[in-house]
């Protein structure tokens, strides 16, 4: 390479962004694991002694075995799920979290099914001031992966929040295994490209210079 410096800046700009992507992951209990039900095999959060660590609103917390939930656990593409809880979103009920995140874009991913013998459920899903295109779940669906993404013009904490609506009778959307990701802007994906070309190409003339 004719200029090793403008490499070494290119490999650590690349090593930098690398890190900040990785450290957007930062949903605390997004499995909804870590909590309390405190008899039976669900309560809403909103219940005395009913706690989801991290989130707070006033969803169902179900385990994936609650046969008076159509026990989640069985619906297709289980796998999907993570743990041995999930959240039962319905009419007006929601679950959120505050999370510190940096000006960016970002991708929010979890998985969703419907409750088995009910009506179907819209819900929202939003990050701060914005909300994306509602979703929904119907008939007997299977666990399914879903995402949405977001770009923050300043760096603050933020609300992340779902949020069943509509009116549909006893209708639930669960959800469960969410994360997020930074999207790198398309600048940064460039210099990530550059320096990671530039890596190649010194261990290639170091390869040919040793033969």
């Amino acid at each position: 390479m004719k200029n090793p410096s403008r490499l070494c800046l290119l490999v650590v700009a690349a090593t930098a962004l690398a890190a900040s992507a990785a450290s957007a992951q930062s949903i605390s209990n997004g499995s909804y694991e870590n909590g309390s039900i405190p008899s039976g095999d669900y309560c809403y959060i909103s219940a005395p002694g009913c706690t989801i660590s991290d989130w707070s609103g006033s969803a169902a917390s179900v385990l994936a075995t609650s046969f008076a939930w159509g026990t989640p656990a069985g619906h297709g593409n289980s796998a999907l799920i993570d743990g041995t809880k999930v959240i039962g979103l319905q009419n007006n009920r929601f679950i959120e979290q505050e999370i510190p995140l940096p000006a960016g874009t970002y991708t929010i991913s979890w998985v969703d099914a419907a409750r088995a013998g009910y009506d179907s459920q819209t819900y929202n899903v939003s990050l701060g001031a914005q909300t994306s295109t509602s979703f929904f779940t119907t008939g007997e669906q299977a666990w399914a992966p879903r995402s949405a993404t977001f770009s923050l013009s300043s760096s603050s904490p933020v609300i992340l929040k779902f949020t069943g609506i509509g009116n549909q009778y006893d209708g639930t959307a669960f959800i469960d295994n969410v994360t997020i990701a930074a999207v790198p802007e398309p600048g940064a994906l460039a210099m990530m490209a550059a320096g990671l070309t530039g890596i190649g190409l010194m261990r290639r003339r170091a390869a040919t210079k040793k033969v």
